[in-house]
């Protein structure tokens, strides 16, 4: 959640009001929420971190004042035809995105992603 420090006239928000934020999207946009409506794509570069870090001088128009939770889920299909959600931070998956590497020591397919099923959000049968 970011807190407006000053008025920010060009999107109408007001000291005091704040911004809920959802997901970063990088180089210092996320999904947001505020005045009623989601914006998807929001540059909040404006915005500091709590220990002060971020934004600098007059560019600066708010603070975060709750980091939130932060979690990456990623849709995934077994071989079985069933699919969900899986939890990318609490299992031991690596390569799987544009910069990870692989990790041969760990094998994702088969009995091996058994114990991991815990970590499913749901499972379904494929339509």
């Amino acid at each position: 959640m970011i807190r407006l420090d000053r008025d920010l006239p060009e999107h109408n928000l007001k000291r005091g009001e704040t911004i809920l934020t959802y997901a970063y999207r990088g180089e210092g946009y996320s999904a947001v929420w505020f005045k009623g409506q989601y914006y998807s794509d929001f540059n909040i570069s404006f915005t500091k971190w709590p220990d002060g870090q971020g934004c600098r001088g007059e560019g600066c128009a708010a603070t975060y004042v709750d980091l939130g939770q932060k979690a990456w889920w990623a849709e995934v299909k077994l071989k079985s035809g069933l699919h969900g959600w899986v939890n990318m931070d609490a299992l031991p998956f690596d390569g799987v995105d544009l910069l990870g590497g692989l990790n041969h020591s760990y094998d994702c397919v088969g009995p091996q992603l058994e114990p991991a099923r815990r970590y499913v959000s749901y499972l379904r049968s494929p339509r």
